[in-house]
């Protein structure tokens, strides 16, 4: 996100939207991690949601899906529902944490092998806001320009009648550990994101 002083020209390159600030200190510390299932078809994927405990893969099984070198790539979903193709080194190297049924994992590239990080307690919702077209906002005194392809933390939304009497839904967005500020929800500029954030129990205490 960028603060900014645009000339007239340059403020008829992209929408503005006279807006105000929100407060809100809540925040979140808890690990982004990758769910992981096995499907029939597409053998092993990954989701950024929880979708059922006894749905998860077990490490076993991607052990031997390893032994056997079966899993050349793997089908990742994000947060904002786009799926891509990975190839199952890259995705080994990417440092993230994976959940299975045993619990969470990560990859040790030194001696190649899966290691427990601990197991999953909890999860948290955590939604996003993606900026897909550039636009800008009046925030207080400040011109904002929210660029392209920025991400924001999602901290609520409500609905607002303008002067011409139509309902528009507001959200609450934020940088990390920034000032809560409101944009509209317009998906020609903008899209949600969702994923679970995960607690992790590890060695008596919660990372």
């Amino acid at each position: 996100m960028t603060y900014i002083q645009q000339n007239e020209e340059e403020m008829n390159e992209v929408p503005v939207f006279h807006l105000h600030e929100f407060d809100n200190d809540f925040n979140y510390d808890l690990d982004e991690v990758i769910y992981l299932y096995d499907d029939e078809a597409l053998g092993i994927i990954g989701f950024p949601t929880l979708l059922g405990h006894q749905n998860l893969i077990s490490i076993e099984t991607i052990e031997k899906y390893m032994g056997n070198h079966q899993p050349n790539k793997l089908s990742i979903t994000d947060e904002y529902g786009m799926t891509k193709t990975e190839e199952w080194g890259d995705f080994l190297n990417g440092d993230g944490t994976i959940i299975c049924k045993e619990g969470a994992f990560i990859w040790d590239v030194v001696g190649e092998e899966f290691v427990t990080v601990g197991t999953l307690v909890k999860t948290i919702v955590s939604r996003s806001v993606r900026i897909d077209e550039s636009f800008s906002v009046c925030l207080s005194a400040e011109m904002v320009l929210l660029e392209k392809q920025v991400e924001l933390q999602l901290m609520g939304q409500f609905e607002h009648t303008g002067t011409d009497g139509d309902d528009m839904n507001m959200l609450i967005v934020r940088e990390e550990d920034g000032v809560s500020f409101v944009i509209p929800d317009d998906s020609r500029f903008i899209t949600k994101g969702y994923m679970e954030l995960a607690l992790i129990k590890e060695s008596g205490k919660y990372s």
